[in-house]
């Protein structure tokens, strides 16, 4: 047995080493991601704070009908409208419609459509910000959205493996935890009684690491779990070939059912625009909860439909319950299939059902505990506070095992190294963060990124010259 821990400790040990650097960098921006909104609304809306939310009826409905008015007028012939409503944490109108190029003058010169984003205030319908172009499921000119594309994806610095290099590092992040809490078997009782010597601070931080290893285990085993089966398939279609070898793409049409048909080609074929407004009443009565987005496709026209999905905030999974409406010679009316999956553009959608498969169905609620956004005020803070421990847990398991090796190259280099390394990320995600409270013009035209690796760099050189200015005299 004794052969086996001590296995244990040497996987747990070169594991560590390993991708406890990279892991450090997930956690805590992962962390900040718990407050990805919050963020948001800092860069927004500044000392001024975020403005009151209303969740009336009344409140809901005008909040709809500026939103349709404005993409009326700024967007009548796009191929898509997305609105998003307003919420607690959000309280204000986020926009994404997709406009068709012309032909020659796409982003690549060949007619490619373009996403734009556009925030209005939910009461007047003023806009906050102005009409952004932008790819498809970046947020990274979002300060939450920053912190959230790092966790997420770190940026697509490593290119097209990016997301499934996050997957295979929570996936070690799993068997790191198990390796080092197994390594702790029969000690568990003792830990807590154990005192750190003042004489040997070593051996403090290895029992601190110990300790907050066994408090934030639940953390980590859920994270690194929910983290690796949401990412598990991300640029990888291996596992899908073998799970559908007749359609590896079954499971996502099981994971994200297509509810709503494609798009298609706009078509010279015009129909009156719905009443947004009311189709969120009758969506609300039906699914019983707030509805938290709408989509309608090729406004203005006969093909167009609107689906009206219910808020992300009600539940746990990520399959939200809607409703989805047509037009039709009588006017707009409900349509009663609500999974559809598309075959070809010009096809009528055929219905599939949704999450027929087991793993479907546990990768689906587990994407839903990942992201957390069905978490109150008080859970957010904890899962926050876990994360950050978490941080630190691993930040004392690398320090320590630095500071005890003999050779100078890894304490007097690698460690200090480390230090300012991380110290400096942090603290240039509190100047960037703070940064974006001041209305000031310094940094105009530098995007978010820009400015955090100009805050880190700064940092990083200020504590390497202290250090140098220490150590200079002697």
């Amino acid at each position: 047995m004794n052969g086996f821990v001590q296995r244990l400790k040497q996987l747990h040990l070169l594991l560590g080493l390993l991708v406890g650097w990279l892991l450090l960098l997930i956690i805590f921006t992962g962390s900040l991601s718990f407050y990805r909104a919050e963020l948001d609304n800092i860069q927004l809306f500044k000392f001024d704070g975020a403005p009151e939310f209303t969740s009336t009826s009344a409140a809901t409905a005008n909040s709809v009908a500026l939103a349709q008015a404005f993409l009326t007028q700024q967007a009548p012939a796009a191929t898509q409208w997305y609105i998003e409503l307003p919420q607690q944490r959000k309280p204000y109108l986020t926009l994404h419609w997709l406009q068709a190029a012309m032909s020659g003058q796409g982003a690549t010169g060949q007619g490619n459509s373009q996403l734009y984003q556009q925030l209005l205030d939910a009461k007047t319908g003023v806009p906050i910000t102005e009409a952004l172009p932008i790819k498809f499921g970046a947020t990274d000119h979002q300060l939450g959205g920053l912190f959230f594309q790092l966790h997420y994806n770190l940026l697509q610095l490593f290119g097209p493996i990016s997301r499934s290099l996050v997957a295979y590092l929570a996936l070690l992040w799993l068997l790191l935890s198990i390796a080092g809490l197994l390594s702790l078997r029969g000690r568990w009782r003792t830990l807590w009684q154990i005192k750190p010597s003042p004489s040997n601070p070593e051996t403090a931080r290895t029992l601190r690491h110990n300790q907050l290893a066994v408090l934030t285990l639940p953390f980590a085993l859920l994270f690194a779990s929910s983290g690796w089966l949401t990412q598990m398939f991300s640029d990888n279609s291996a596992p899908q070939r073998q799970l559908y070898p007749d359609n590896p793409y079954q499971f996502y049409a099981e994971l994200f059912p297509p509810a709503q048909p494609f798009a298609g080609a706009r078509q010279d074929d015009p129909a009156p625009l719905p009443n947004l407004a009311a189709l969120v009443i009758t969506a609300e009565q039906q699914l019983g909860r707030p509805v938290g987005k709408i989509s309608l496709t090729l406004p203005g026209t006969a093909q167009s439909t609107v689906l009206l999905s219910g808020s992300a905030a009600a539940q746990i999974s990520n399959q939200l319950p809607n409703v989805l409406f047509r037009f039709d010679a009588s006017g707009w009316q409900q349509h009663q299939q609500h999974q559809q999956h598309q075959q070809h553009p010009s096809e009528e959608a055929a219905p599939v059902a949704a999450s027929l498969s087991p793993i479907a169905q546990i990768r689906s609620v587990w994407y839903g505990l990942h992201q957390s956004l069905y978490a109150a005020s008080w859970l957010r803070f904890g899962l926050f506070l876990s994360g950050i421990l978490c941080c630190w847990m691993i930040w004392l398991g690398l320090c320590s095992w630095l500071q005890r090796q003999s050779a100078t190259y890894w304490r007097q280099i690698v460690l200090p190294g480390t230090v300012v390394a991380f110290a400096s990320f942090v603290f240039g995600c509190a100047l960037l963060i703070a940064m974006q409270l001041l209305s000031h013009k310094l940094l105009t035209g530098y995007s978010l990124l820009q400015q955090l690796l100009m805050f880190t760099v700064g940092t990083a050189l200020l504590l390497f010259s202290s250090r140098w200015l220490r150590i200079k005299p002697s």
